[in-house]
């Protein structure tokens, strides 16, 4: 068994923002492991909402997992991607949203774990002060609102804010990949987003991810590296 508990956080703690293409000397962070020579982080910490749910086997994880993980054919596809580490996981249903900043006061990302109908409602009111989320066809607030409880049986979203300082105009979830951090004695499984973006002007966005809501409990925290 696991010794330690997972929780699911309402709001994810820990979270990173990885900004692989374009930047400046100054822009660039401390080196790690994963990173690459350009990578500007930026770290994030939020409030954790947490929610104790099921310990489970090593057996039971690695069949969630296998949910999403590559075959070996498929990591070699991917292996020419410009990610700061190799995608580990694909798959997933996302969906990207200019959402214009109505203040200065905003995150750089921020990651927010929705799993229910209600609970998407609520994102968008209590953020309306701070994006513009349109309305409309094609607009985040309407399309956001069409996730139904029957949708958040067996799936939930990932909802990501996020500041691009050098625009882009698209933001697909080519995968993801997991590692792990240290934050004092504690270890957290993170799990990171690989979006890949096209030249544009616009800065601050929304991306909504679809996942199996099982496949959520197995990170402490969940982050995105954009690049080109």
């Amino acid at each position: 068994m696991i010794s330690k508990r997972r929780f699911l956080s309402g709001l994810m703690s820990a979270l990173l923002l990885f900004s692989v293409a374009g930047c400046s000397d100054d822009d660039k962070a401390p080196e790690k492991a994963e990173a690459t020579a350009g990578t500007n982080e930026n770290i994030t910490s939020v409030e954790k909402n947490e929610t104790l749910v099921p310990e489970l086997t090593e057996e039971e994880i690695e069949k969630i997992k296998d949910t999403y993980k590559l075959s070996e054919d498929e990591a070699e596809a991917f292996s020419n991607e410009g990610t700061s580490a190799p995608i580990v996981y694909s798959g997933f249903t996302s969906h990207y949203f200019s959402t214009p900043a109505k203040n200065d006061d905003i995150p750089v990302t921020a990651v927010t774990s929705i799993l229910s109908h209600s609970g998407m409602h609520n994102y968008i009111e209590e953020n309306s002060g701070n994006y513009s989320f349109g309305e409309g066809d094609g607009s985040f607030s309407t399309f956001a609102e069409k996730y139904n409880d029957k949708f958040f049986e067996t799936k939930g979203l990932l909802v990501i804010s996020f500041v691009d300082s050098k625009g882009g105009s698209d933001y697909n979830i080519t995968g993801a990949w997991d590692t792990v951090d240290k934050v004092g004695e504690r270890s957290l499984d993170r799990l990171v987003f690989a979006a890949k973006k096209s030249a544009g002007e616009n800065t601050v966005g929304h991306i909504i991810i679809e996942v199996d809501s099982k496949f959520m409990t197995l990170w402490d925290a969940v982050g995105i590296e954009l690049y080109k």
